[in-house]
């Protein structure tokens, strides 16, 4: 019995190197994930760094403390985004990071206010603006994540209804 050339069975056929073109994500999906992978990585780069430059710059450990617990939750926010746990345009990771300047950045700018108060209230100062962060993150992510699984019956909520519900977030922060 002979073998044709080209069957199935025919073992002459070079190892395959590549995958075929239909297996291949598309450029733009490839491209996609990269940034996903990289832009999440330089943010959390950027708070190690960050908490690095705010040690430096701290009177105390009980400061420190306090710009950290606001810089977490800062950056909790461009975490979400960056992972693409959230898709769409970041208005709570900008407004994180205008969070974390303007009530994390006084405790380890020497701040004369700031050395007015003592160590609990600035810690419940920085743990209230940490806990609305985090709030707001979750009800964001929540609210705003893609669906994974198409429902069989399809709902539809008026446009807009996540970014209500963002904006009534940050008003009543």
């Amino acid at each position: 019995m002979t073998i044709p050339t080209g069957s199935l069975a025919d073992n002459s056929f070079e190892p395959l190197t590549q995958w075929p073109e239909s297996s291949q994500l598309a450029v733009s999906e490839i491209e996609r994930l990269q940034f996903k992978y990289d832009f999440a990585k330089w943010s959390l780069l950027a708070f190690a760094a960050l908490t690095l430059a705010f040690s430096v710059g701290a009177d105390s450990i009980d400061d420190w403390l306090c710009v950290m617990m606001v810089a977490a939750a800062s950056f909790m926010s461009i975490y979400v985004w960056a992972k693409r746990w959230v898709l769409g345009v970041p208005i709570l990771p900008v407004f994180g990071l205008a969070t974390l300047v303007y009530y994390g950045l006084p405790f380890v700018t020497g701040h004369p206010v700031i050395r007015e108060y003592d160590a609990a209230e600035k810690f419940a100062a920085a743990g209230t603006v940490a806990l609305v962060m985090t709030i707001m993150t979750l009800i964001w992510a929540w609210v705003a994540r893609p669906e994974k699984v198409r429902p069989r019956l399809v709902r539809q909520f008026p446009a807009g209804a996540a970014d209500r519900i963002l904006l009534s977030c940050l008003a009543g922060a």
